[in-house]
Formats: structure tokens, sequence, C-alpha cells
């Protein structure tokens, strides 16, 4: 093996590096298992009942068990039956499913959904992200001059970071892993300047735009483009170089408009979007989380239970291991002018102020394009590929310097490594009245003393003469420290928790008509797997009439991004309208109206029908015309006999109907996800009410002939109809979706005319430019007006301690804004456990909203303080200020006047005994350590 390493270093490293994770994986490789974080299910009712007791491995991986999972599982049962998934109708009333890019049905890893069982597939998908991005990583760093062993170090380090590993279910996690490909494809043409460069650059574009998540991949590009403009001046002919690269990056959004196009169009009726354009928080954490960059278990995990540092443990981790941490100084000295050295550190530090609160920089920084419409958390993978890149540029510096440079390297990693070591033990000294109350004590001990030895490995290995083998120790040292977080924060169930069928679903299944709708409870967006069509759903988008008709009651805190329930009245109109017949309901849920009757009680769940539901096809005589404010209100106040009467939107005058009908019936004959056929019969002109989301791209034909599809009852549709009998027919096939389609075709023909002569593909590259401009320009949705800001000024403290007072400040602005007034609500978001609460006037923390202050306004006095006794527990919070219209709920987002305040506080504990005894010995490792790394000299055994 060796001197096959020798002799093809390359194909070995990819070799190695694709294996790597299907070794780490192994377990959930093993026939019967996979991949999925499915056992989720077990702890809600009625999967609950099939294994009593079961807690989920990684509770927090519930979007992966609710979402991604089962979309998976959805295009690759719709692509085995011969249809590709535009329209999702299980979710929301109906949804676009395509056009959410997180579905990622273009990107190449998810089309293993499409050929293999799914259990299968979604371990496998899981998996080879791992392995794409360590190939990606290790292609650029080959592309630098980096030798192959150091360059598979700086592939380990960035294929199993933190960021990564955590986010591997997500399709934020492919975008991850497509980074890397960006910039080898951006270095390849810089060294190559061919068409066939240009066309590799176009396909990790358009590929980075599949994976799915578009905030990620747009920071990538902007990102990549501006690492060709560093590189450009090192090219025989920069303009040329950025023209193909400008070129390459054009070519590849345009193969992606086939998906980028229907997005746009999803993002102009999204409500994520809407709220996100008011309002979106910068969301860094305090700067002490760095300390998971060191030790990916200091603040505890999700499947240990015992999590205590700042938000989530997803959100924080970021972990490169050891060796970038010894190797960064090595770059910094000895390779300061060498390629990509100062742009990595820049883009290291960059990153670090957007993910690490930074006063005065992070929040200005944030607010900036891109940057803002990025969760500013997940900018940390730009973290930690600059800092795995430093770590090999840094290491083969050290492996071709000069004597004396390497000396100096020498000294600057050794007293780095001091500093490094010294300022943690002092952080985790501070930390020790939290570990004796979470018992922790011995366990963070173990963990810092076990970071101090492989930093001191890495330290010596990574000072060892150059052409030794201790470069392989370094690797090792990785994939230690590295390998455990991925293997079990990912867990891998056994095939037989991977969304099984209770017997309630069963039931439901056996009971309910395939046309109605059903409320799963806790089970939302599950009735995918099912066939069991839901009002209810989660896509990160959200179809944002049916937010404000069937979940008004809805809270969108800080990144507005949750599932919608039903949170409409039982007894309201509206819930009828809905056409949900049948409810899964816990068994502690109170008296309910009286046309809501008993339908199943088993021991896994109760279910309850809606005896007044309408059918979700009908037919009404009347029809009124009204904006969408004032067709919310008639619906909500039941002053519109929905029975009876639609409320149209978009119209003046609706033509004139009849009193009432005699004859009105309704029949589904086709009821598939992009096409629904109906024959209806009435004895007078009627309007066909069919209680599925509207949205652009739904066609009617009613006998053939083409009908406009109204909006109806604010989110559904409708068709005018004449008397007598009708065949109806709506079908989804919206123009976002071909014009994208004919912008990627002739993308595609460009990439293949980049092996014809330069004329012909400079031509079809401009006829790409011109089209793709002109669609997005025509399909970029409008943007919100966002949020003015508040006319106060907000004090919110950074640090508080347990067992003191604590206060948020609230002043006058110098220019006041708004003179209406508002109710002020301090909210305190817990990390641990996300239950909220509210600071009364009495200075009392309270489950019920409860506001601070009410009906403030300008002409309040300029200086107030809301104040409490910090009783803690200590770690990390997050204190939110919200301003609502006087008596309005401050959890929607509709009714928030300024943009809220946020804080990222750290609670800091009281003393604790045995301080000093933990701050010696912790001391004492430390200094052993220091001596070890400054002392000992590492030398080439003498030959012969």
């Amino acid at each position: 093996m060796t001197g096959l390493a020798r002799r093809h270093p390359d194909a070995v490293a990819v070799i190695a590096l694709t294996l790597l994770p299907c070794v780490i994986f192994a377990h959930a490789l093993w026939p019967g298992r996979v991949l999925s974080p499915a056992d989720i299910l077990m702890t809600f009712p009625p999967w609950a009942s099939l294994a009593p007791g079961l807690l989920a491995a990684n509770p927090l991986q519930s979007d992966v068990a609710f979402m991604f999972d089962p979309w998976l599982i959805y295009a690759g049962r719709a692509v085995a039956s011969g249809h590709f998934p535009l329209w999702n109708p299980y979710a929301f009333a109906g949804a676009p499913f395509f056009a959410n890019p997180q579905t990622a049905l273009l990107f190449p890893l998810t089309w293993l959904a499409y050929v293999l069982p799914a259990t299968l597939a979604i371990t496998l998908i899981m998996v080879l992200k791992l392995s794409v991005a360590g190939v990606g990583v290790y292609a650029f760093l080959r592309l630098l001059a980096v030798r192959p062993l150091i360059s598979a170090v700086g592939a380990v380090s960035f294929m199993l970071n933190g960021a990564l590993v955590m986010w591997l279910g997500w399709a934020v996690g492919s975008a991850m892993a497509m980074l890397p490909w960006l910039f080898a494809a951006s270095e390849w043409l810089r060294q190559r300047s061919s068409r066939r460069a240009v066309a590799a650059l176009a396909l990790a574009v358009a590929v980075s735009i599949f994976a799915g998540y578009p905030q990620i991949t747009a920071v990538a590009l902007l990102v990549t483009g501006a690492w060709a403009l560093v590189r450009a001046p090192a090219t025989r002919r920069p303009w040329s170089f950025l023209g193909a690269w400008a070129s390459g990056a054009v070519i590849g959004g345009a193969l992606a408009a086939v998906q980028i196009l229907p997005f746009l169009e999803y993002l102009g009726e999204s409500a994520v979007y809407a709220y996100r354009a008011q309002w979106m928080p910068v969301m860094a954490a305090p700067p002490r989380s760095a300390l998971a960059l060191l030790m990916p278990g200091y603040f505890g995990s999700a499947t240990g239970r015992d999590y205590w540092g700042y938000f989530n443990p997803n959100e924080i981790a970021a972990t490169v291991g050891v060796v970038p941490w010894v190797a960064l100084p090595a770059a910094i000295v000895g390779a300061w002018r060498g390629p990509g050295t100062r742009f990595f550190l820049g883009l290291a530090l960059v990153a670090a102020v957007l993910c690490y609160d930074t006063p005065g920089v992070t929040g200005w920084l944030g607010a900036l394009p891109p940057f803002s419409f990025v969760i500013t958390f997940r900018m940390v993978v730009f973290f930690a590929f600059a800092l795995s890149v430093l770590a090999a540029l840094g290491l083969e510096a050290l492996a071709t310097a000069s004597p004396e440079v390497r000396r100096r390297m020498e000294r600057a990693v050794r007293w780095s490594v001091v500093a490094l070591a010294a300022l943690t033990c002092v952080l985790v000294v501070q930390d020790y009245p939290i570990f004796v109350r979470g018992g922790l004590v011995y366990a963070t001990a173990a963990q810092y003393v076990l970071f101090l030895v492989l930093l001191a490995v890495a330290t010596l290995a990574a000072l060892a003469p150059a052409g030794s083998r201790a470069a392989w120790l370094l690797l090792a040292a990785q994939v230690a420290v590295l390998a455990p977080t991925a293997a079990t924060e990912n867990p891998a169930i056994a095939s037989s928790l991977f969304y099984p069928e209770p017997p309630a679903i069963t039931h439901l299944r056996a009971r309910s008509d395939p046309h109605e709708r059903v409320v799963l409870g806790a089970g939302k967006n599950l009735g995918v797997l099912y066939g069991l069509r839901e009002v209810a759903g989660y896509d990160g988008l959200t179809p944002h009439r049916v937010e404000h008709l069937a979940g008004p009651r809805r809270e969108s805190w800080l990144l507005a991004s949750g599932s919608i329930d039903v949170t409409v009245d039982a007894a309201s109109p509206v819930f009828d309208l809905l056409a949900i017949r049948r409810v899964i309901v816990s068994r502690g849920t109170a008296a309910l109206p009286a046309h809501v009757v008993a339908d199943y009680d088993g021991r896994d769940a109760r279910i309850v029908t809606n005896s007044r539901a309408l059918p979700r096809a009908f037919l009404v005589a009347r029809a009124r015309c009204a904006n969408d404010q004032d067709a919310l209100r008639l619906i909500r106040d039941a002053e519109v006999d929905l029975r009876h009467e639609v409320v149209l939107s978009g119209c003046l005058t609706p033509p004139p109907g009849v009193a009432e009908l005699g004859v009105a019936h309704v029949a589904f004959t086709v009821d598939e996800a992009e096409r629904v056929r109906l024959t209806t019969e009435s004895d007078g002109p009627a309007w066909l009410v069919l209680s599925d989301t509207w949205f652009p791209g739904w066609q009617a034909r009613v006998d053939g002939v083409p009908q406009p599809v109204g909006r109806a009852d604010y989110a559904f549709r409708a068709v005018a109809l004449g008397a007598g009998r009708h065949d109806v027919e709506m079908t989804y096939a919206p123009r976002s979706v071909r014009d994208g389609l004919m912008i990627t075709l002739v993308a595609s023909g460009v990439v293949g005319a980049l092996l014809v002569p330069r004329r012909r593909a400079r031509a079809a590259a401009l006829t790409v430019l011109a089209l793709a401009a002109s669609v997005l320009a025509a399909a970029l949705p409008a943007v919100a007006a966002t949020l003015p800001e508040a006319p106060l000024n907000v004090g919110v403290p950074s640090t508080l301690h347990e067992g003191r007072d604590a206060a948020v400040t609230f002043e006058a602005s110098d220019s006041p804004r708004g003179g209406v007034p508002f109710d002020v609500y301090v909210i305190r978001i817990p990390s641990r456990q996300p239950v909220l609460r509210y600071l009364s006037s009495t200075g009392m923390w309270t489950l019920e909203p409860t506001p601070w202050q009410r009906h403030r306004s300008v002409a309040t006095p300029t200086s107030q303080i809301a104040s409490w006794r910090e009783d803690g527990p200590a770690g990390f919070i997050t204190l939110l200020v919200v301003f609502v219209r006087p008596g309005a709920s401050p959890g929607d987002r509709n009714e928030w006047l300024f943009r809220p305040v946020i804080g990222r506080v750290s609670v800091r504990p009281a003393a604790a005994a045995g301080r000093g005894v933990f701050a010696g010995v912790l001391g004492l490792v430390t200094l052993a350590t220091c001596a070890l790394v400054l002392q000992v000299r590492v030398r080439r055994p003498e030959k012969g």
C-alpha cells in the first residue's frame, strides 16, 4: 500500500477520504439500521405507543425527522411512480414542493433516493456529503501545491468540522459540503484558463445552488469571487481570467435557473421571507462559546442531554480539531506572502466576527447584504474552511521553510500554543460553579486534559523534522478528535423505528375520505408519508395566506421559520372551511364543540370527527369581491356564510349569481398532486370552490376551455361555472418552471459549446446572460417594508450575575419616531429549554405573555428601568425586547410596530466551594503541558 501511495498519492487520498465517512458510520450501514433521527417520533402520540419510554437519541434533529427525511421519501416515491414532484398536496392545504430549494431535488446526491430503498438512500446521502466535502478541500489544496499528506490533514479538518457534521441531515449541510468545490474550480480556471475549466466552474456553481440552501451559496459565491479578484494579479492575463470566472458563474446560475425561478416565485408568497425582510436578528454567539472550537463537548451535547451553552449545540459547533490551532501561527509567520494566507486569515476574521458577538462590529457587519439574509451562526462554516486551509498552508510552510524561517515559525507555534492553553485554563476555571451544579467537574476536567494532551502531541508532531512520519500522527489526531462527534451526534436507529404506522394512523387511513383533511397533532408534515392531507406544515418558507387563515395564533420569534399548527378555534367556520374532518387530540384536551365527536379511542391516541367540515370541493351560488384585509376580516368574524358565498380577491364586481342552488353536486374523478379533475352539476350559475392553496401556476379548464382560477376565501381557489354539468380540470404548470427550464437547457448547450470554437461559445454565453437577466429581473419578489427603529434607546446587559439585581434600560432617542402607543415586552429565551418567560412590571418573570409596560408613547418619561433579581441558572440566555400594538400578542409579527432589540447574555454563576483545588489541578496540568511544548525538541532518527 505504501508503494501504491507513493506512485499514486492523489488517487489513494481521494479513495481514503471517500471511504473514511463510511468507516465512521459503519454502524449505520449495517443491515437493519438507518442514519436518521426518526426515533423522535416515538416521543409523540400516536407513535409513542410503539416504543413506550423511548428517548430520542438526538432531539435537536426534529427538522430532519419531520421535514428532510419525509421529503426524500416522498420524492423517491413520486419519481418511482413516473412523475416529478412539483407540488406537495399533503401540507399547508397544498404548497410548492420543487420550488422550495431545501427539497434539493436536483442535487446529485438526492438522486440516490430515486433509485435506492429509502433507508439506504438517506444513510448514503449523509455519509457521502462528508466525502464530497473532504475530496473538494483536498483538490483545492493540491491546486495550491500543498503536499498530498498535508492536503489530507486539511481535508479531514473540514470534512469532519463541527458545523458540517451537526447539520449533515439538513440542506445547509449540502451547501457547506460544496463550498470547497467552488474554490477548487476557481483555482483550476486560474491555472488552466481553458473553456473546460469555465464549464467546471459553471457546474460547481449550479450544483451548489441545487444543494438547497441559497443563503450559504450566495455568500460562498461572493467569497469565491473575492478569491478570484485576489488571485487575478498572479495570473498572466488577469482581466481574461476575471472575465472567464464571471462567465462561469453566470452560466452556472443559468444552469440552475430551473430551480432559481420557481424559488423566487415561492419567495414572493412566503411568510418567512416577509417576516425576515421586516426584521432579521444578527444571531451571533457570546465570545465564550468559542470554547466549543477547542473542546467539542465542553458545553455538553444534545445526545447527552447536558447542554448548557448558548442557543443550541448545532449553532455553536465549529470545531476543526487541534491541528489548525497549532499550524495557524506557522502560516502567519512562514507563509504570509504565500498564495491564500492573508485571504483566508481575513475570511476567518470576518466569519469569526459574524459568529461571535463583537460589540460595535457584529451588528453592523451582520446587517449588510448578503450576511443579512443568513442566520449568522451558519457563517461558522466559512471560519472552519478558512482554518482548515490555513492549517495546511502552515504545515506546508513548516515542511519547506529555510532553517532561519523555520526557527521563527517554531517559536511562534510554541508560544502561541502556550498562550492558548493558558487562556483556555482560565476560562474553564471560571466556569467551575456550573460544573459543580451539573455534576460535570470530572467529565470537564478529563476533557480538558485530553485537549492538552492532543494539543501537545499535535505541536510536537507539527514541529518534527520535514520528511518524518509525524504528519501521519497529525492526521490520526484530527480523526481522533473529530470523528466521535460525527458518529454520535447523527443517530443510527433500527429500521423498525423508521416511520412505522401506529394503529391510529391505520384507522385514519381506513376511515378518512382521500379528499378530506386531518390534523396529525405533533406529526405535522408526516401526512406526506401516509397519504393524509394536512393544513399544518413546515417547510422553512410557509405560504403566508394559509398561515394567516389557519394559524392566527402562530408565534414567530427570532427566525420566523417554525411550523404552522392549526390554531383556529374548532368552533369557527374557518375550521370547517379548511375541510378538516378528523383530528388527533391529546387526552387532556378541553371540552370540544358539540359537532366534534369521538371517532377512535385507542391506546396510542384519541381521534375526533368534525361532522360540520365542508368538503374540499363544493359549489356556492353567490360571490362578493374584497381586498385581502377585508376578506380576512369577513372570514374570521363569520360575516359571510362560506357554505353559500365565496369571497373573491382581485376583482371589482363578481358575476351575478342566484340566491340558492337547488342542485349542487361535486365529485373528484382525479386527485393527484399536480392535477385535480372534478365533475360538477348545478341548476344555476355557480362557483366551484376548492379549498386547496391558491398559487401562481394553477390553471383550469372547464369542458376543455381555459378558465381563470380566482383566489377564493383569501387563500384558496375558485372557478366560475354556468348551469348544468361540467368537467373541470386544474393543473399545476407554473411558468417559472417553464422559463427556468428553457434557460437551463440553453445553458446546458453553452456548456457543450465550450468545447467548440471560441466565437460560438461567447455568443451562446451572451445569450444565456441576456435570458437570465431578463427573466430573473421579472421574477424577483417585492421586498416587504422593514420595521422602523423604536423611538427608544434600549440597553441590554451582556453579562448578568446570579443573586444580583439586573436591568434593561429605556431612554428616548434623539429623534423619536411614531406617535402611536405600544406595549413593551421584555422576553427571556433560555438556551437549554426553549420556554419563554416575560418580565412583568413588578420585576417577576411569568410564563404568560405579560407586557412590562402597556400603552407606552413618546410622551412617557425619557428614562426608565426594567429591573429584576437574577436567579439564574448560570449559562447563556437571549433577551428580546418587542414593541407591539396595545393588546396584541408579542409572538405575532404582524403586530410588531418597531424593530425588536436583541441581547446575547452570559449569566455568570455564584461562587462555589472547591474552586481553588480545581484551579490548582488544572493549572499544574497546564504548566506541565506548556513546559513540554517549550522544551521538547523532536529530532530525525540517525540513519545506520
